[in-house]
């Protein structure tokens, strides 16, 4: 009796963990994606990736940084959506998937 339940555990932690994935891969995965593509696409014609881009009606302060430079190239360096998602969708596969082997490990 004791294994079938750990068999049934098993599964439903895998099932729940690959509904896990599913649903925040393919999702909007930050509240500023979409101005993250298109800060990528300002870098992409030319802006400085160090410093901040204007592309909102916010303010911007002066000799302000852009710490997201990085992932707004990766997101953007396939120019669609569909691109910017699977690369999403393998950061977060690389995540659950070490998170599950370190768990297995111990």
């Amino acid at each position: 009796m004791p294994r079938t339940r750990g068999i049934v555990a098993g599964a439903t932690a895998w099932a729940a963990t690959g509904l896990a994935f599913a649903v925040s891969a393919f999702s909007l995965p930050i509240d500023d994606f979409w101005l993250s593509l298109a800060s990528a696409r300002e870098i992409a014609l030319g802006a400085d990736p160090s410093r901040a881009i204007t592309l909102t009606w916010t303010p911007m302060q002066a000799d302000a940084l852009n710490p997201q430079w990085g992932a707004q190239v990766i997101l953007g360096l396939g120019g669609t959506l569909g691109w910017a998602l699977a690369v999403n969708a393998a950061l977060i596969a690389a995540g659950l998937g070490l998170t599950a082997l370190r768990v297995a490990q111990r």
